[in-house]
C-alpha cells in the first residue's frame, strides 16, 4: 500500500472515530429523564419509599429503620357518624354510656358528611413498636418510656406522651396523622362502621374490653388481628392502643368541617386528640369514628400511635422563630410582664400577613434559669419555653451565684471598661464546667444594657404543614408591665 492510500486510510479512520464520538454524544444528550417510582396503585413513591415485599405493603427508610406503611389514595370519604348512644348498634338509649379512659364530650363524632382529602399519603401499616421506638430513643439519645421486662418488641409502644410521638415523628421525617387522615385509613371511602365492616367487634377482630371478660394486661403485637384490617390494609386501627393525632381536640370540628370550613385547630387547645380506642375501650365503643381528648402529656398503657407520609415526602417540621426579648435581667424580671410583637409574614397568599403576638413571662426555676412565655394571639394560647444562654445570666453577682452548682468560677471581678468616650459598669467572669472541665466561658458583661433574651415558638401554622418555611419578620412595639 503506498503513502498516499495509508493516509486515506488513516483519515478515514479518524472520521470514523469522530462520527462515533458524535453519535454517543447525542445518543447521552437525548437520553431521556429517569422515571419516577411507582407504587403498588401507580402512584408516584417520594425518595426514601418503596414497595415492599407484597400489595400493599410499603417500607419507609430512614436513619437506619424501616417502618411498613400502606397507601390512601386521595379523594371523598365519609367522616363522622349519625350514631346516637352506645349499644351494639350505636343506637341503644337503654344502655348506659361507658367510661372511657379518657374524655368523651358531646356527640363530637357528628355530623357525618362527605370530607374530601385532597392527596394520597402513606400511613403506618401498624402502630409503632417498642423496637422502632426504642431505635429512636437510642439515636437522639432519648430516655426510653417504661416496659416490663418481658415486653416483646413488636408490640406497639406505650408511655409516650403527645410530645414523644410527635418527636419520633420529627426525626423519621413523618407526621401525625390528622383526624381525616387517620379516619379516612381506618374506614374507606363506603362509611362503615368498622374497619373490617359491619359486624360487631370479636376477639378475632380487634383488642378491646368484651362484656365481663378480665382486663387486657397489655396490648397485643402488632399485626396479630389481620382480619381486622381497614379496606387500606392497616391493623388495629380500632381497639389496641388509642393513637395519637396532629389536632388539639375540637369538640365542634365535625360541625366546621360539614360547613366548609376544613380548617383544624391547631393551637391554643387543652386536649389532643386519640383516635380508635384502646384495649381498655368497650367492645360497644370501638368504631371507626371514636374521638378521645386526651391531655396532651399523658403516657398511659393503652396509648401509642402511627405516623403518616404524605404525597410531598419527607415532612418539613415547623420553624421554630427565634425573638430577642430585652429582659434586664433574667432573675429579676418581674413575672407577669408581656412583650407585645408583631409578626409579619412574607406571604401574599396568606389569609393573615400581620399579626400581633403578646408574650406573657409566666414562670422561673431559679436554679436551672429556664423561663416560660405564655403567647396569646387570635384567642389563642400556649406555653413556650424562653432560652438563656449562660453568658446572658451573669449581670450581677446574685444571678452568677446561681449558675455556681454546675460551674466553678476561676475568676471574677467587677469594674468599669471605658469604650471611646464612655464608661460601662462591666463584669468579667470566667467558669469552667463541673462536669465537663474543657468547656470553659470566659465573658464581659455590660450591666448597663438589657440582656437579650431569646424566646422560640413554632411559627408556622397547621395549614403550612405540606409547604416550605414562611419567611417572617418579628418586631418588639412595646413592653407592659404587671399591674
Amino acid at each position: 500500500m503506498n503513502s498516499d492510500c495509508r493516509g486515506l486510510v488513516a483519515t478515514v479512520c479518524v472520521f470514523a472515530s469522530l462520527a462515533c464520538f458524535h453519535a454517543a454524544s447525542v445518543a447521552c444528550a437525548q437520553e431521556p429523564e429517569r422515571k419516577p417510582l411507582r407504587g403498588w396503585f401507580d402512584e408516584v413513591l417520594p425518595e426514601g419509599l418503596q414497595k415492599g415485599r407484597e400489595k400493599p405493603i410499603y417500607v419507609w427508610t430512614h436513619k437506619g429503620l424501616e417502618i411498613q406503611m400502606v397507601y390512601v389514595p386521595p379523594g371523598e370519604f365519609t367522616m363522622g357518624s349519625d350514631w346516637e348512644g352506645t349499644g351494639p348498634d350505636r343506637g341503644d338509649p337503654a344502655r348506659p354510656r361507658p367510661v372511657a379512659p379518657a374524655k368523651r364530650i358531646g356527640k363530637n363524632e357528628s355530623p357525618q358528611h362527605k370530607h374530601s382529602v385532597r392527596d394520597g399519603y402513606w400511613i403506618g401499616r401498624h402502630e409503632i413498636t417498642v423496637r422502632e421506638y426504642a431505635h429512636f430513643c437510642r439515636e437522639t439519645k432519648r430516655l426510653a418510656p417504661r416496659v416490663p421486662a418481658e415486653t416483646p418488641d413488636d408490640q406497639p409502644v406505650t408511655n409516650v406522651t403527645w410530645s414523644d410521638a410527635d418527636a419520633f415523628c420529627a426525626w423519621a421525617g413523618l407526621s401525625l396523622p390528622t383526624e381525616p387522615e387517620w379516619e379516612k385509613a381506618a374506614r374507606g371511602e363506603d362509611g362503615r362502621k368498622h374497619p373490617w365492616g359491619a359486624n360487631p367487634p370479636s376477639k378475632d377482630l380487634c383488642v378491646a374490653q368484651f362484656g365481663d371478660s378480665p382486663p387486657n394486661a397489655s396490648p397485643a403485637r402488632v399485626g396479630s388481628h389481620p382480619q381486622g384490617a381497614s379496606p387500606h390494609g392497616a391493623h388495629d386501627m380500632v381497639g389496641n392502643v388509642s393513637e395519637w393525632c396532629l389536632e388539639w381536640f375540637d369538640e365542634y370540628a365535625y360541625e366546621r368541617y360539614a360547613q366548609g370550613d376544613r380548617t383544624p385547630l391547631s393551637q391554643g387547645g387543652t386536649f389532643r386528640v386519640t383516635r380508635g380506642g384502646s384495649l381498655r375501650t368497650p367492645m360497644e365503643s370501638c368504631v371507626a369514628t371514636l374521638r378521645e381528648a386526651v391531655p396532651p402529656g399523658s403516657a398511659g398503657p393503652h396509648i401509642g400511635f402511627r405516623p403518616v407520609l404524605p404525597a410531598g415526602g419527607a415532612v418539613p417540621r415547623p420553624e421554630a422563630a427565634t425573638l430577642d426579648l430585652p429582659i434586664r435581667s433574667w432573675a429579676t424580671t418581674e413575672i407577669g410582664t408581656t412583650f407585645v410583637v408583631e409578626s409579619t409574614e412574607d406571604n401574599p397568599r396568606a389569609p393573615v400577613r400581620s399579626r400581633r403576638i403578646r408574650f406573657k413571662l409566666v414562670s422561673r426555676d431559679e436554679k436551672t434559669a429556664k423561663l416560660s412565655v405564655e403567647t396569646e394571639f387570635g384567642g389563642m394560647k400556649n406555653s413556650h419555653p424562653l432560652e438563656v444562654p449562660i453568658e446572658s445570666r451573669l449581670g450581677t453577682w446574685e444571678e452568677l451565684a446561681l449558675v455556681t452548682e454546675e460551674w466553678e468560677i476561676l475568676e471574677k471581678r467587677q469594674e468599669k471598661v471605658t469604650v471611646g468616650a464612655g464608661d460601662f459598669d462591666c463584669v468579667y467572669v470566667k467558669l469552667r464546667k463541673k462536669s465537663a472541665p474543657e468547656q470553659v466561658i470566659e465573658n464581659w458583661v455590660d450591666t448597663t444594657v438589657p440582656l437579650p433574651i431569646k424566646v422560640r415558638w413554632q411559627r408556622r401554622a397547621y395549614r403550612s404543614r405540606h409547604e416550605n418555611t414562611v419567611p417572617a419578620k418579628d418586631e418588639l412595639i412595646g413592653i407592659e408591665r404587671p399591674k
